[in-house]
């Protein structure tokens, strides 16, 4: 319960210091790819996405539920870079939405692995303390 505990703690105190949302737009030749990966800031929200579903899937499972629904919250971030008229925003819209759900996975999956591991290494801290 304490781990959860400060996991939550360091969770809700990355949030609140995060970058708050601001307005921008992109450069003609752009492509939504690009620009996740040199915004500190995009990569750092798709990846406090990532771990909360990781921690999720790991603690009450439904994974493709969980993938399902972040695939929303990347669209709102989408379209608050673009309006979506032409080819060009098109283009933007998949680059963007597919390098973010990629950023947010790959979060998820890590995040899901880091409590597969504590919570290994506290059972075996367990068994230890059981057995001397």
């Amino acid at each position: 319960m304490k781990i959860l505990f400060k996991t939550l703690l360091i969770f809700s105190l990355v949030t609140t210091a995060s970058f708050g949302a601001f307005a921008h737009t992109i450069l003609p030749e752009d492509p939504g790819v690009l620009h996740i990966l040199k915004d500190f800031r995009h990569i750092l929200g798709f990846s406090i996405l990532g771990v909360f579903a990781g921690l999720y899937i790991k603690f009450f499972g439904g994974r493709l539920y969980v993938y399902a629904i972040m695939i929303p919250f990347i669209m709102i971030e989408m379209f608050a870079h673009i309006s979506m008229v032409g080819e060009r925003p098109l283009q933007f819209a998949l680059g963007f939405l597919s390098c973010g759900f990629f950023v947010a996975l790959l979060a998820s999956n890590l995040a899901g692995k880091a409590v597969a591991k504590l919570k290994r290494s506290t059972q075996d801290g367990r068994k230890r303390v059981n057995r001397g």
